[in-house]
C-alpha cells in the first residue's frame, strides 16, 4: 500500500506529495509522470523551505526533479536557485539525480528513496 506522508503548498504551482514508495529515481520520475505531473521542481528559496518543512515530518530522503548532467529540472525549466548539502555537488560523473533531506544531495540515480512529485493543484 502507498501513502502519501508529505504535502507542501509551493505557491501559484500547486503543490507536491510525497509517497511512502521506494523507487530509483528514474522509476520515480516514471511513477510521478503517471499519476501526477513531474518530480518537483524547486526554483527558490520560498519553495524550497515549503518543500523542506514538510520534509521535516520524515527523516527519509525523496527525489527531486534536478538532473545534475545538465543542471536542468526534469520538467524541462531551468532555475539558478540551488540549495546543496556540505559537501555538494559531488563531482562525480555517476552522481547525476538529486534527493532532498532539508539540502540537497547529487547521488547515484539507483539507490531507492521516495518520489515527491508536483501536483497542479494544492494537496
Amino acid at each position: 500500500m502507498i501513502f502519501q506522508f508529505l504535502c507542501c503548498l509551493l505557491g501559484h504551482e500547486g503543490g507536491c506529495c510525497c509517497y511512502t514508495v521506494n523507487k530509483t529515481w528514474y522509476e520515480a520520475q516514471s511513477y510521478c509522470r503517471k499519476n501526477y505531473t513531474d518530480l518537483v521542481s524547486i526554483r527558490d528559496q520560498e519553495q524550497n523551505e515549503a518543500v523542506k518543512i514538510a520534509g521535516m515530518k520524515s527523516s527519509d530522503f525523496f527525489w527531486i526533479g534536478l538532473l545534475r548532467d545538465d543542471l536542468e529540472w526534469a520538467d524541462g525549466g531551468r532555475s539558478a536557485y540551488r540549495n546543496w548539502d556540505a559537501g555538494y555537488p559531488r563531482s562525480s560523473t555517476l552522481s547525476n539525480c538529486t534527493q532532498l533531506n532539508g539540502k540537497w544531495q547529487n547521488v547515484y540515480c539507483n539507490p531507492f528513496s521516495f518520489p515527491c512529485c508536483l501536483k497542479p493543484v494544492a494537496c
